[in-house]
């Protein structure tokens, strides 16, 4: 035992009690204590061991308790060195790193490299989110008319590796660029002007004086096409029309002339003088007095010149195309739901022209077949038909079927049709009754059912389709085999014979359509349970495609019977047709 005396022996000590070893003991539980207690919070400001140059906007510094290094960076990918040693590329966690001080460096090609120094501590994780810069260089752009042509209107359209920037006009043709570092490629492009493109290689932190001289654009014309060759000026809005487009280097003016097969003039549209490269002119297929013009080929011929900015004389272009005007060229929405062309329930001869191209959605709601209680699905449909030849249509439709109980499920098909008798042609040899007929083949699956909501069946289908046309009416009779079966695709296959049938009626912009299906287990015909009891659905649709646009909107409703079960559904559609 012994006495410390302090401040000048007036306030005693005793501290006879504690011995060397339990001072050495509370030491050693301090030492343990104090890096939990410093660093259980997250740090998110750098620690003391990073020099202020090193740390950027956006840099994350967090500290907790474990072992170990972690070094991220954004972007990722950038190629770790520690102590001049490549350790991996980022993400990158080092859990077997000893305590000490570590020189760390970052590198990715196109941004600046970072290097920094940490210094590890005994029982900590240190986690590093490092953002790299991306290594730029500057590019001063001046743009100069060519001598002799300075008053002249110069409103140029500048391109950096294919993308447009606004920062240059007619008032301001120097500009300032940053450019990443490597090759970029800049376009110089203004109307009446020859276009300037030239590549240049940018160095980080460079600066470069770059000088483009414009000179005037000689008079030409390019791209010159017709969207629709074969067209039918009875299909609603912009289908029943044709657009001619072509681009000029520089300002003129000139005319379309259209003249029929005998040479005659029937049309003619003239330009307005010309201020933009892209040009285009529709053609509804009828002649200066508004009326249609009877089936054949036209000649369309373009008549351009220039206005010259100098005392030079006009360029003068002519360029020539041929359209046909084709009564048997309809173009009309229908229902592809199901992956087959026609209304809801029942398949049509009709096939879209060559090149053109429909997309469809719709969603049910209500009770719609095989959807289990009311308003517990909302079966959705999306599909597409497309016809690359006169006679052939492929569509091809996926239907989705989320059943609150049961999950998703899904069924996909595909359908190639094959138009027999088209029934506009038919119609010029049977008069007022044109008779349409086509063959057509569907291979589709369902996930574990046999049918979807949208009249999808699993397996494969072959279908005839016959419609018989009258005025502004369609009727339409479809019989059809399909090898099926009711646990999915093919297994255990049974052999069912459809028949659907169905009206439809046709306005300018908006048809009305009715639509029965239902189909016989053939297998079944001897079974004493109700296997063969036929099913039954129908549907009512109605659509409007509003003039000029592409859109269709689609309205339904329908009942249908099934097992003893029955139901009433209704259901929305959007689409386009091109």
């Amino acid at each position: 035992m012994y006495i410390l005396y302090i401040m000048n022996g007036n306030y005693p000590l005793i501290k006879g009690f504690l011995s060397r070893a339990f001072c050495l003991v509370l030491f050693k539980f301090f030492l343990i204590l104090l890096p939990h207690l410093l660093f259980a919070q997250e740090l998110t400001i750098p620690p003391f061991w990073l020099q202020a140059g090193d740390i950027q906007s956006g840099d994350i510094f967090e500290e907790s308790r474990g072992r170990g290094l972690s070094i991220r960076s954004n972007p990722q990918d950038a190629r770790v060195f520690i102590d001049g040693i490549e350790r991996g590329t980022t993400p990158l966690m080092l859990e077997n790193i000893s305590p000490g001080e570590y020189s760390v460096r970052l590198v990715k090609d196109g941004y600046k490299e970072r290097r920094f120094s940490v210094m590890l501590i005994a029982g900590t994780y240190l986690e590093l989110t490092l953002v790299l810069e991306e290594a730029r260089g500057h590019v001063l752009l001046q743009l100069q008319a060519d001598p002799g042509f300075q008053y002249f209107p110069l409103n140029p359209v500048l391109s950096i590796d294919g993308r447009e920037s606004n920062i240059l006009s007619s008032s301001t043709l120097s500009t300032s660029l940053v450019l990443p570092i490597g090759w970029r490629s800049i376009r110089v492009r203004a109307f009446g002007w020859e276009e300037e493109t030239f590549d240049i290689f940018i160095e980080e932190d460079s600066v470069q004086n770059i000088v483009v001289n414009m000179r005037p654009a000689f008079f030409r014309i390019s791209n010159v096409s017709l969207n629709r060759r074969r067209f039918n000026p009875a299909n609603a809005g912009s289908l029943g029309t044709t657009e001619l487009s072509f681009n000029v280097s520089g300002p003129g003016q000139g005319s379309l002339v259209i003249q029929n097969s005998s040479g005659i003039i029937v049309f003619e549209n003239v330009f307005d003088n010309f201020d933009s490269w892209a040009q285009s002119v529709q053609w509804n297929g009828r002649n200066s007095f508004g009326e249609v013009l009877p089936d054949g080929p036209y000649l369309l011929t373009l008549n351009l010149r220039s206005n010259p900015w100098d005392d030079s004389p006009p360029i003068t272009e002519n360029y020539v195309l041929e359209a046909h005007i084709d009564s048997a060229n309809i173009i009309q929405p229908l229902n592809i739901s199901s992956g087959k062309s026609g209304l809801l329930y029942v398949p049509f001869p009709d096939i879209l022209p060559s090149q053109a191209l429909q997309i469809d959605a719709s969603l049910l709601f209500g009770h719609p077949p095989l959807s289990g209680e009311p308003w517990r699905s909302l079966p959705f449909s999306g599909a597409f038909r497309f016809s690359l030849f006169e006679l052939l249509e492929l569509s091809a439709a996926l239907n989705a079927l989320p059943l609150i109980d049961q999950g998703l499920r899904l069924g996909i098909a595909g359908t190639a049709k094959w138009t027999i008798f088209n029934p506009s042609e038919s119609g010029k040899q049977l008069g007022n009754m044109p008779l349409g007929l086509a063959l057509g083949a569907s291979i589709s699956w369902v996930d574990g059912m046999s049918l979807t909501p949208f009249g999808m069946g699993s397996g494969i289908e072959i279908f005839l389709p016959v419609s018989i046309e009258v005025n502004n009416f369609s009727f339409h009779l479809a019989p059809a085999f399909l090898l099926t079966s009711r646990e999915g695709f093919l297994s255990n296959a049974e052999s069912h014979l459809i028949a659907s049938a169905g009206i439809k009626m046709n306005w300018n912009i908006f048809s009305a359509g009715l639509s029965m299906r239902t189909e016989f287990n053939l297998s079944a015909i001897n079974s004493s349970d109700d296997s063969f009891k036929p099913s039954l659905m129908s549907g009512l649709e109605f659509k409007y495609f509003p003039l000029p646009s592409n859109l269709v909107f689609t309205a339904m409703t329908g009942i249908w019977l099934r097992d003893s079960a029955t139901g009433i559904f209704g259901g929305i559609g959007l689409g386009m047709i091109y």
